[in-house]
């Protein structure tokens, strides 16, 4: 779906939708079966500046980069886009509000395309199950007492201390 963005915040319009998971190219997932389902609806703020807000709910397979088993990821974002007409706009507004993110809009905004982005910039850097953490957690504790031994040069130096060679 194609929308141009100012004039879908000028006037308030709301809009919905699915999208195939095969039809997102950049998406690295396990499965590409399924979909997601957004929707955009223009808003202005108190000073009459345009912003979309975008939400997208759904499933997606990853990997998990513990054990490489597929990990089932609920995606349920929500992002307010504010507007620009160009580059240097986008740099002149104030970036102090971390609930806005800024886009450089055209009269043509391919949706889709923007549901993978915010998808993209939602999933988890290192997925990994829930068990494979617990698992890891465990591993750590391992680890701690293997410090804790005696190191082999710490008994060769007592070795040496004692005359023994």
């Amino acid at each position: 779906m194609i929308i141009d963005a100012f004039e879908f915040a000028r006037k308030g319009l709301v809009a919905s939708g699915s999208v195939a998971l095969q039809d997102l190219p950049r998406l690295d997932v396990l499965e590409r079966s399924g979909s997601l389902h957004w929707q955009i609806d223009g808003c202005r703020d108190a000073d009459g500046k345009p912003f979309l807000r975008l939400a997208v709910r759904g499933q997606v397979v990853l990997a998990c980069q513990r054990c490489l088993e597929p990990l089932v990821h609920d995606v349920a974002l929500g992002a307010q886009l504010f507007l620009a007409r160009s580059e240097q706009e986008a740099n002149e507004l104030p970036l102090d509000d971390d609930e806005f993110d800024f886009i450089v809009a055209t009269p043509e905004v391919d949706v889709e395309a923007l549901v993978e982005e915010e998808v993209l910039l939602g999933l988890p850097l290192v997925p990994k199950h829930a068990r494979c953490v617990d698992e890891a957690a465990g591993d750590g504790q391992a680890e701690i007492a293997l410090r804790r031994r005696a190191s082999p040069f710490a008994v060769l130096a007592g070795m040496k201390k004692g005359g023994t060679r």
